[in-house]
């Protein structure tokens, strides 16, 4: 088997050893035997300098005990345990050394990976609590690429530090393979195939084929019950993720993924979980990439993965690549919202160019919540009917054509996609503080939009405290009539007594708006126009910001109800001069266009 020289290394597309914006990460590795403890207990390494006054740096590992040739996964974190900002200057450059039998130093770097010019000093500034990580694993030698870390039982301690500063050390126990791990062992030691057991070795041992992925899946068929049959598997996976000879077969590596995620030892189950993510993501299907990461997290994944999955489930879904002179993006009704307010949405695909733009896309809409330092959660709105997608197909958007879709964020769905274990009708706006939403049509990311949820403060706080105890929020959700259904006079009533006791508050709107949708609707089957009308004029005169340009809108939609189309369009005409929000400007403006096109074929036809 040939591997590829450290100059090959070198010029490479270059691969992240880091998880974060840091790209280097002193290593320091003492191995030795089991024998040779005592002798080695004084030869202590000291890589560097102790962190700066009120700064921590430690290194947590994916296991204290291995198996020979498995990798050592590990993450290293730097924290500002202060109450003070705190500045840490260094080169941020990997350096990696083993002490050999005789106490000399061997350069190490992992096998396969490239290696960047040395980096000028830079500061890194620490906010109190602030923690910054770096992920690294110990295999195989990069100059000697047929000698691992792990070779064989015994004893290695290794330390690490964040240029020179010092992250601490550990022991790692190489422990002796039994049973069916013993016959894999001592298979492995005569064969070049525990290469492909590494971390990433598709990646770095790019010179596989058919006939090692033949040679994978028989000692997966060998050694059925072995550790090490897990990591062929991974790898075998991987291995048709990226493709074998050019062939990528997705649905090979979900079945491979798959089987690691249900029946793994330890902490491959996290990693598989990880990498079916990454796939669904691979396929275009950024709902179920986001739930794999989010199992992938609740499955207790080692610090390397865990960063891993972390910084890939913070990702916004979707991308930017679009046709040149083609623009996405979603304009929301507010910036800033109260706990349990709806936020409406438009979200815009427009071609400014002056030639037609072709895109091969399914344009369906997809909802993001991110919270925290959480992950992002595919979002519907609940109860809302739910359509399969549509295919990808040929989309062709002529010079300055656009095309509009309208969302809303209020109640998470409990009939979402039956792929997906997270249904809850809990509210995405439910409590103070930042909420990330992104928008996608299909693959094609729309926009990132932050929206801060404030402290409701007076009457509004009050209302809060008594919405936060009730079912009643449901009833401020956008057309909840059509969606929380049935509903009757009891409602009705609970929601007439809230806008009493609450006349001044921000919520008492939407309680007035909705309460109006009832009687347009039909109340246990009876309408009422006048009473929905009479609610919706003192919106469209007392309502909070844009509150009444959507009074004004449903007036239009009550004065349809009653057959008269004159007053219709007036009334859909003064909501779209009142300044609304994108969503009810667009659906205000498609009223017009429609009610002046009927008028015209109405004429027409006389």
């Amino acid at each position: 088997m040939r591997f590829p020289p450290v100059l090959h290394i070198r010029s490479r597309p270059r691969t992240r050893l880091t998880a974060l914006s840091f790209c280097a990460v002193l290593i320091c590795i003492l191995a030795f035997s089991s024998s040779e403890i005592s002798e080695a207990q004084g030869n202590v390494i000291d890589p560097g300098s102790a962190p700066s006054a009120g700064v921590r740096c430690w290194t947590e590992s994916s296991a204290t005990e291995v198996l020979p040739f498995e990798t050592l996964l590990a993450a290293i974190y730097l924290m500002n345990e202060s109450d003070q900002p705190r500045t840490v200057t260094e080169e941020w450059d990997v350096f990696q050394f083993v002490l050999g039998e005789n106490g000399e130093r061997t350069y190490y770097y992992p096998a396969g990976e490239p290696i960047s010019p040395v980096s000028p000093d830079t500061s890194i500034v620490l906010n109190p609590r602030e923690v910054k990580t770096w992920i690294t694993y110990f295999d195989f030698f990069y100059d000697q690429h047929d000698k691992h870390v792990f070779t064989k039982p015994g004893i290695v301690r290794f330390a690490t530090s964040l240029g020179s500063t010092r992250c601490g050390s550990m022991t790692i126990s190489v422990t002796q393979p039994q049973g069916q791990d013993a016959r894999a062992y001592e298979f492995l030691k005569q064969t070049d195939l525990v290469h492909y057991l590494a971390n990433r070795a598709p990646d770095r041992w790019y010179e596989y084929n058919y006939q090692t992925v033949a040679r994978l899946e028989t000692f997966i068929q060998q050694f059925p019950d072995s550790r090490y049959k897990e990591y062929a598997e991974l790898n075998l996976a991987l291995m048709w993720k990226q493709g074998v000879e050019g062939k990528v077969d997705l649905a090979k590596a979900t079945d491979l993924l798959t089987d690691l995620s249900k029946n793994g030892h330890d902490t491959m189950p996290a990693r598989a979980l990880y990498y079916l993510g990454d796939v669904a993501k691979q396929k275009g299907d950024w709902v179920l990439a986001q739930d794999y990461y989010q199992r992938a997290i609740e499955a207790k994944p080692d610090p390397y993965f865990r960063i891993l999955t972390q910084e890939a489930w913070a990702l916004p879904p979707g991308n930017l690549l679009l046709p040149k002179g083609v623009g996405c993006g979603t304009f929301p009704s507010a910036r800033e919202v109260l706990p349990f307010e709806t936020l409406w949405a438009a979200v815009y695909l427009k071609n400014w160019s002056n030639e037609p733009q072709t895109m091969t896309e399914s344009l369906h809409l997809l909802q993001f919540v991110r919270r925290d330092a959480g992950g992002w959660r595919y979002y519907y709105p609940a109860l809302t009917p739910i359509s399969p997608p549509p295919s990808r197909e040929l989309v062709v958007l002529q010079p300055g054509e656009a095309r509009t879709w309208l969302i809303s964020f209020d109640f998470d769905a409990i009939d979402k996609d039956p792929r997906l274990r997270f249904a809850s009708v809990k509210h995405v706006l439910d409590r103070p503080g930042k909420v990330h939403l992104v928008v996608t049509l299909g693959g094609i990311r729309c926009g990132d939009m932050t929206i801060s949820v404030t402290q409701p403060q007076g009457q509004d706080a009050r209302a809060y405290e008594l919405l936060k105890q009730t079912d009643l929020p449901h009833y401020f959700a956008n057309e909840a009539p059509s969606r929380w259904d049935p509903y009757n006079y009891q409602n009705v009533a609970r929601l007439e007594a809230f806008i009493r006791q609450f006349p001044d508050s921000r919520y008492r709107d939407y309680a007035e708006l909705n309460l109006a949708l009832m009687w347009k609707r039909g109340v246990e089957g009876k309408v009422n126009l006048a009473k929905a009308t009479d609610l919706l004029t003192d919106l469209s005169n007392n309502g909070h910001d844009a509150m009444p340009a959507r009074a004004l809108y449903y007036l239009g939609e009550v004065a349809q109800q009653e057959g008269d189309v004159v007053r219709a369009k007036s009334y859909y005409q003064r909501a779209i001069e009142g300044k609304p929000d994108p969503y009810f400007r667009y659906i205000g403006e498609d009223k017009v266009r429609h009610l002046s096109a009927e008028r015209k074929d109405h004429q027409h036809g006389h």
